[in-house]
């Protein structure tokens, strides 16, 4: 962290306040007139506004050059590509709308990059984490205790607690990434750190969300395979771990029968839990039935990149296109798919090579930092909850992505 005179003086009370406000509002979003809205892209603005007038900020080079490039495509596609050869109109004023979000998330990657150069990255994550826990704990008081005030604010179909979220796959997801701050960070009460865990794990579970559910698990997996073959170099210890694990996969039929019987149990109590139960029960069924409907989204999306594979269908035109030829007005319901389609599969598929080899970069990287570490995971569960969810406008994504850039490249 940066000590100087010059930073010192970026880092005022009032910046401080606006880093806090933002990462705690990041925990919150709402779809109003159309727009998906949360208080933290005020934030955000106040923020750039400051850099840019005190002259502190910095564009990287290379994400800049693929985000012109990336423009040009995308808004060409939208408006000569499609309507010539697919004869498909989208609205101009819907065109601009997307580019604006996506010089949006654009504007959050150069804001994580630059929180970093300033040491204030982590307190972002820091004061989202906690909010995150505070948001987790109203949603299971409200559960234990049977409380249904502000049920229509903060309940999906009065039994999914979403949070202060719109969709309750997204909340479940924010309620990870806190846990991957609560299960990474050192210098907390340790009672706090393992009670905050406690709640954000309950609130995946009262989410009702089977994508969370998924995440949480194969990210709680790779910990384990870390913490076996990375933290603990003892081969007596890695020996006796795995030989554990045999004997758990060896009674796994017995172990998926104990969380059904256990599901059976309080699925009167947790109404949202009948969701998660699928899984056990029926798991293609979980994916494609009970209003998920994901396979006939992906179908769709596979569709549609074969009308423009290399250029994409741009900006505006999914829905309108999925509609006139295949009869789905859906998205992909997944990130990866979602882009490719968009951006065509050249581009898109030069940006997650890019986003996996930061990924791969953190992970051997000798840097001892937390923050490193933190950055990592987080952008890996959302790398993960992206297989069921289209989280490309995610503000999070792009302020970690941005952010862990700069540690990596950073010399000490």
């Amino acid at each position: 962290m940066k000590t100087s005179i010059e930073n010192r003086n970026v880092k005022s009370p009032i910046v401080v306040l606006l880093v806090v406000l933002m990462g705690a509002f990041l925990n919150q979003s709402n779809i109003i007139f159309g727009v998906n809205f949360s208080f933290s892209d005020f934030f955000a603005i106040a923020l750039l506004l400051y850099l840019i007038f005190k002259n502190k900020i910095d564009i990287p080079i290379f994400p800049t050059i693929f985000f012109i490039i990336l423009s040009i495509v995308v808004l060409f596609t939208s408006f000569f590509y499609v309507p010539i050869t697919l004869h498909v109109y989208a609205q101009p004023v819907q065109i601009i709308s997307d580019y604006i979000k996506l010089i949006a998330i654009f504007f959050f990657f150069v804001l994580g990059f630059n929180l970093s150069k300033l040491g204030m990255l982590d307190i972002l994550v820091k004061y989202f984490a906690f909010f995150g826990v505070l948001i987790g704990s109203i949603g299971v008081f409200f559960y234990i205790f049977n409380i249904s005030l502000f049920a229509n604010l903060l309940f999906y179909a009065d039994i999914r607690y979403r949070g202060l979220m719109n969709d309750p796959n997204y909340f479940s997801i924010l309620q990870i990434l806190a846990l991957v701050y609560f299960s990474r960070v050192k210098n907390i009460n340790f009672i706090f750190k393992y009670v905050s865990i406690l709640i954000l794990i309950s609130a995946v579970l009262i989410s009702g969300s089977k994508t969370g559910i998924i995440v949480v698990s194969c990210y709680s997996i790779l910990r384990l395979i870390e913490y076996i073959f990375i933290t603990r170099k003892n081969l007596r210890t890695v020996f006796l771990t795995v030989i554990l694990l045999l004997i758990f996969i060896g009674m796994w039929s017995f172990v998926i029968n104990g969380i059904q019987n256990l599901l059976n149990l309080l699925v009167n109590d947790i109404p949202a839990l009948s969701r998660v139960q699928t899984l056990f029960i029926d798991f293609n069924g979980a994916i494609s039935e009970g209003g998920s409907g994901r396979e006939t989204a992906w179908n769709t999306a596979l569709e549609l990149v074969k009308l423009s594979p290399f250029i994409g269908i741009g900006l505006a035109n999914y829905i309108l296109l999925g509609i006139q030829f295949f009869g789905v007005g859906t998205l992909a319901h997944n990130t990866y798919l979602q882009l490719i389609v968009e951006w065509g599969i050249p581009l898109a598929s030069i940006f997650f090579i890019y986003v996996f080899f930061v990924i791969v970069r953190a992970v051997f990287s000798k840097k001892e930092d937390t923050i490193i570490k933190i950055l990592r995971d987080i952008l890996i569960v959302l790398l993960l909850g992206s297989v069921a969810i289209s989280l490309n406008n995610a503000r999070i994504f792009w302020l970690v992505l941005g952010g862990l850039i700069f540690y990596l490249n950073k010399r000490k």
